[in-house]
């Protein structure tokens, strides 16, 4: 799974990554998924200023 997004702060990232992770946990409960964090590698994350 990969999640990209764009904000102008820090904390807009971090809101942003909240609000698409618990999409993903909703729709992963609604069918019937898990995460596996045995086989969770790592998170990038790129931080570009212009």
């Amino acid at each position: 799974m990969e999640i990209y997004t764009s904000a102008k702060d820090g904390d807009e990232l971090v809101a942003n990554i909240k609000s698409d992770l618990e999409n993903v946990r909703k729709w992963m409960l609604q069918n019937k998924l898990q995460i596996q964090p045995t086989k969770t590698k790592h998170m990038y994350v790129h931080w570009i200023v212009f």
